[in-house]
């Protein structure tokens, strides 16, 4: 196995299989990535929850990728997560 090295941290050893899924990812022309905002950006545990500034910051950078679309996929209405999570509706 290989290993990714996130900045200031050690090397994340991934698996074969990973890390040839994450490489036909990066050959692609148009990626979509969706996220659920309760349970993934945020814990359920709270209503009025705000997710991490480094997950903000990670989808606005990979939304500025070309041919990269990012999606913040919930229940809640769009104003309440464009209010909570400070991305846009």
């Amino acid at each position: 196995m290989q290993g990714v090295r996130a900045p200031h941290q050690e090397p994340v050893l991934l698996p074969a299989d990973v890390r040839d899924r994450v490489s036909a990812l990066a050959r692609t022309h148009r990626l979509l990535v969706a996220c659920d905002y309760d349970g993934t950006l945020v814990p359920h545990t709270a209503a009025d929850a705000r997710p991490a500034a480094e997950a903000l910051r990670s989808l606005r950078e990979l939304a500025e990728l070309p041919g990269t679309v990012c999606a913040v996929i919930s229940a809640r209405p769009v104003r309440d997560l464009a209010a909570l999570s400070r991305l846009p509706g």
